[in-house]
């Protein structure tokens, strides 16, 4: 049964989604998950933003259900492989999206391969990728987890 609904989906980001983006890229957990913990200025996203939507080796997506944005995802080519970030907005999380959001990136670029770097304490995302067939890398750092998917 698709607990989902018909509504899920990726869409391209757009120019609006600045402030979606923005907010979701300063929530608290985001941040202590992430590589770079330090916030992020508004100022500084905008330009960022503006640069990336313009970058054609990165595709920053929206994941939508019934027209609500609950998620992004951010892939980066990076040396024939698309590296992989995303999160789910804080209401939305335990869910089940975080994993929907990688397996529809998957779908949407078929016989491509990705990466992620996910911190060892972050076991949602861990799972993630566990459970989706990433194989598991090893690291130089202790505290990261190295992920890999080969399209078969």
């Amino acid at each position: 049964m698709n607990t989902y609904g018909t509504g899920l989906k990726l869409r391209d980001a757009a120019y609006g989604d600045a402030k979606l983006l923005f907010d979701w890229a300063n929530d608290e957990s985001v941040r202590n998950n992430s590589i770079n913990q330090e916030p992020i200025t508004w100022e500084n996203h905008l330009n960022w933003f503006r640069e990336k939507l313009n970058d054609t080796g990165t595709k920053i997506l929206i994941l939508e259900n019934n027209d609500l944005p609950v998620g992004q995802m951010r892939v980066v080519m990076q040396e024939g492989c698309w590296t992989i970030n995303y999160s789910v907005d804080k209401n939305f999380r335990g869910k089940g999206y975080g994993k929907k959001i990688v397996l529809l990136t998957l779908e949407k670029y078929p016989g491509d391969s990705f990466r992620a770097t996910v911190k060892k304490e972050n076991i949602a995302s861990k799972k993630v990728f566990e459970n989706l067939g990433f194989k598991s890398l090893h690291s130089d750092n202790d505290s990261l987890c190295l992920y890999e998917y080969r399209y078969k």
